[in-house]
């Protein structure tokens, strides 16, 4: 008997230090990812402070206090607000995507004023629709974040009813782009060291890679901001969560896919009506009678 006794004593001790091996370990893992988030944080904290603009440490908090920062923030919800905040925050994405677009309507406007307008003689023609296409594009990339904003909120508050949510649109919509606006703005940042590491040979595409991964993370870190938007606002469980939030996802995937091809062959369908029409003038004057 005290043999046995003896034995499952020092069974019990085994287990008890394998507990607390393993807390021991849990408690170090957790320890450096605390240490890690705060040395982010820390970083994050010297940008907002030379940035020095009072939104800008709101949207900051949201990244890493989300669960308090966003429930503190249900008292303030304003569409309004909400609207500027999208805008503000996406003003360095605006900016390149204007000048993309500036610059590829330059090249191909030239290339296309060349090939028609001097062999084919539809010069006026070619440049009116670049411009009208400039302007489109111009005006599409100022308006595209609230675009982008008003549709996901009104596409997951649709879902978030449809499954029973008791949350306003107002709340909802405004939490949504506090996260978009916290989210814009790492995405810049990451964006802007990747053009100056362009610069540097031997390094761009290093970083460029790292810097896809970076933002596949992101992508995933914004979902789950969402996710806590519609856990908080509509009380919902996990599943009912995710579903609000992926299947708007889903359908805006296949209406993208569905619009691309549509403008892909608009696009493909004029330029192919314009060499018909050149071709056919052409024809037309070789087959005229000479006076």
């Amino acid at each position: 008997m005290a043999k046995i006794e003896i034995k499952s004593e020092n069974k019990k001790e085994v287990e008890s230090e394998k507990v607390g091996e393993e807390t021991r370990k849990e408690n170090e893992e957790k320890k450096t990812r605390g240490d890690f988030q705060d040395q982010l944080e820390g970083y994050a904290d010297s940008i907002v402070k030379a940035v020095n603009y009072d939104r800008l440490k709101l949207w900051k908090e949201v990244l890493f206090h989300p669960t308090e920062i966003l429930s503190s923030e249900i008292k303030n919800a304003d569409l309004g607000r909400g609207a500027k905040d999208v805008f503000i925050a996406s003003i360095p994405q605006i900016f390149m995507s204007i000048l993309s677009s500036i610059l590829f309507l330059l090249y191909f406007g030239m290339m296309g004023v060349l090939i028609s307008g001097a062999t084919l003689g539809l010069g006026l023609p070619v440049i009116l629709v670049i411009i009208i296409y400039g302007v489109l594009l111009i005006v599409l990339s100022i308006l595209a974040p609230i675009i982008n904003w008003l549709i996901t909120s009104v596409m997951q508050y649709a879902m978030a009813k449809i499954l029973g949510g008791k949350g306003d649109f107002k709340t909802h919509a405004y939490l949504v782009a506090l996260v978009m606006a916290s989210i814009t703005v790492v995405i810049a940042i990451f964006l802007l060291m990747d053009i100056v590491m362009s610069f540097i040979p031997c390094i761009d595409w290093l970083f460029s890679g790292i810097l896809s991964a970076l933002i596949l993370l992101i992508g995933l870190y914004n979902l789950y901001l969402q996710y806590k938007v519609v856990r908080l606002v509509h009380g919902f469980d996990r599943t009912k969560a995710l579903i609000t939030i992926l299947l708007p996802i889903l359908v805006l995937a296949v209406l993208f896919v569905i619009a691309a091809l549509l403008i892909y062959f608009v696009i493909i369908g004029s330029a192919f009506l314009t060499l018909v029409l050149g071709i056919l003038k052409i024809m037309i004057g070789s087959n005229a009678p000479s006076s």
